[in-house]
Formats: C-alpha cells, structure tokens, sequence
C-alpha cells in the first residue's frame, strides 16, 4: 500500500493537470474553458490565471482525498489494537500554515496586475470610445455621443415624471435641446448622440469604456467572451468598465451574448442584448458627402437598405450616419412634427 500512495498521487496529479497543460501546449488558456473562447487580451490573461489557479488547488484537494484514503485504510481499527495519544507537532502545523499562505499571496501577487488594468487602468486617451449603457427592466439601451463627440445631458425631471406615470419608452430621456455654457457646437451635444436598444456596436483595436447605470434595480453587464462582468447600480454612472477588442480574434464572428448576470425581477431571463463588433477605419467618403436630411430621406424609403449597407462599413461609418440620421429626425421634429 505505501508504494501504491505515490503513484496514485502522481496519477491524481497528472489528471488534475492534463486539462492546463493541453491549454497551455496550444497557446489558448480559454481552450478547456467552461465559458466560450475569450476574445480580448486581458479575457486570456484571467484564463491563464484561472487555469494556473485550478491546477494548483485540484492538484491539493485530489493530494489530500488520497490521504485520507490512506490514513483511513492505515490506521483502521482491527482486532486487539490499542489506541495512541499523540501530542500535536508544532514544527508540522508551522509548515502546513506557512505554505498555504505564501501559495495565497503569490496567487494575489499574480493576479494585482491583471486587477489593476479591468479596475483601475480604465484609459482615458483621445482614442477611447465612450458609450453609455442603461440598463432597466428588462432591457439594454445605449447611446453614442454623435458627430460632436459630446454626450448631451438626460433630462433627469422628465424621466422622473415618466417612471412615476409608468412611462419606460424612453429610458435615457435625453434632452436634445439643452445647450451647456461655453457650448460652441452648430447644434446642441444632445441632438444627435444617437440611441438603441438591445444592440451594442464597438469599434475593433480600440479601448471601449461604457458609462454604466441604472434606472430601476440593479443589473449586472456580462459578456462571457469578453471576461467582464460589472454591475449597473442605480444612481450610479461611469464606473470602470471597458474593454478592448482586437479584429484578428473577431472577424469571422456574427455577434457576441450580453447577458444580465444579476436576478433583476420575474423577466430576468429575457434581459439578453447583442454585441457587434466593428473593424474601425476612416470614415466612408460616401457617408460624409450625403447630409443629414439626405440620409433620413434614405433610411425612412428603405430602413434595411441603409443598415445593410452600414453593416458592411467601419463603425466610425456607422456612428457618423447613424448620428447624422437622429439629427434628421431631431430637426424634422422641431420644425416639422416629425
């Protein structure tokens, strides 16, 4: 039996490992992954450290079943056998304590610098896209700061009286005709930052932050592929969440779930929004040469025929015809009761 022990300790062992070592022979830690293939560069850094985490305390738990297989089978109580008081052995408690504490802290130690960039490494460069994310029951609604670049402010009375007469059709509620001081824009910031529903569409190879909040109860924002998982809190906006994606790991993908991992209420199942991500690159001249009136002309004769045409561009040629679109429909409005 004892020379059984350390064989079947390396067996457990290779067992516990063989599903990282396979991952790591590939190059892909999200491989055997429970979740599907992680498609950003820090999604691959929290497999690496998932996988190295899991080998490690499957390699112990299995180590230590073994053991208590053994000392079970070895000091079993058999005919005539006399019990034996034994004093507790410090030095042995001393290095059972001390390992897995140092194993601990170098497991945070390895980790603090992936932490450090999902939570506190938000970037904050010209290249950064910004995007706001409501969430309410039970949907995902985002909205794009338009040509100018500037986020208009939400008319926060309006939805007040709207959620207190039950009124969700316009859960961010922008006020398109607010004007900030020292404003120097053509049009207010807020009349063409440009909204949807259930759809989220982000550029490739550049840093995303989304402006996260809430209107009702709390969600949870979850992509698996992505690895990011940040909860929407009302009251709340901005947090750190963002995430970059290359095009090499997406290209050949339709789009990707965005997922509400929080219980939010009796539809919680149904909280479910898409993500499409984009190649980026300069605009398309033919979407800056049409005005705006034009393009609304266009997408109300044949909606589907614009966004067809807009699924095969660059996001930088969506956001601009899209946001050119609602200042269309914002001016038809004002002037015409569109």
């Amino acid at each position: 039996m004892k020379r059984c022990v350390p064989l079947l300790g390396c067996l457990a062992i290779g067992l516990a490992s063989a599903p990282a070592l396979a991952t790591y022979g590939t190059g892909d830690p999200s491989l055997w992954h429970p979740l599907r293939k992680a498609v950003t560069d820090v999604g691959l850094d929290i497999d690496r450290l998932y996988w190295g985490i899991l080998l490690l305390t499957g390699a112990v738990f299995i180590a230590v079943q073994l053991l208590l297989l053994y000392f079970t089978f070895r000091y079993r109580a058999v005919p005539g056998g006399k019990a034996k008081f034994i004093h507790g052995n410090n030095k042995l408690e001393a290095i059972w304590t001390i390992i897995p504490s140092v194993i601990l802290v170098l497991i945070a130690a390895l980790s603090k610098s992936t932490w450090d960039e999902i939570r506190f490494d938000a970037p904050t460069s010209d290249d950064t896209v910004r995007i706001e994310c409501v969430a309410q029951q039970f949907a995902w609604y985002f909205r794009y700061p338009g040509n100018d670049g500037q986020f208009g402010p939400r008319n926060a009375v309006a939805l007040a009286e709207a959620r207190a007469n039950n009124d969700l059709s316009d859960p961010i509620m922008v006020d398109r005709e607010a004007i900030p001081a020292n404003w120097t824009g053509e049009n207010p910031p807020g009349a063409d930052d440009y909204t949807n529903q259930a759809e989220l569409r982000i550029p490739a190879d550049r840093p995303v932050r989304i402006l996260l909040t809430s209107n009702d109860v709390l969600h949870s924002f979850f992509v698996p592929e992505f690895r990011v998982k940040h909860d929407a809190v009302p009251g709340m906006n901005g947090g750190r969440l963002w995430f970059e994606v290359p095009w090499e790991n997406v290209k050949s993908h339709g789009y990707f779930d965005l997922v509400c991992a929080e219980l939010c209420g009796l539809q919680h199942y149904s909280m479910r929004g898409r993500i499409i991500v984009m190649p980026t690159g300069p605009i398309n001249p033919e979407a800056l040469a049409k005005d705006a009136a034009t393009w609304l002309a266009e997408y109300d004769d044949d909606e589907f025929a614009v966004r067809d045409w807009l699924d095969k561009q660059t996001w930088e040629t969506y956001v601009h015809v899209m946001s050119k679109i609602t200042l269309a429909q914002q001016t038809a409005s004002d002037d015409e009761g569109y």
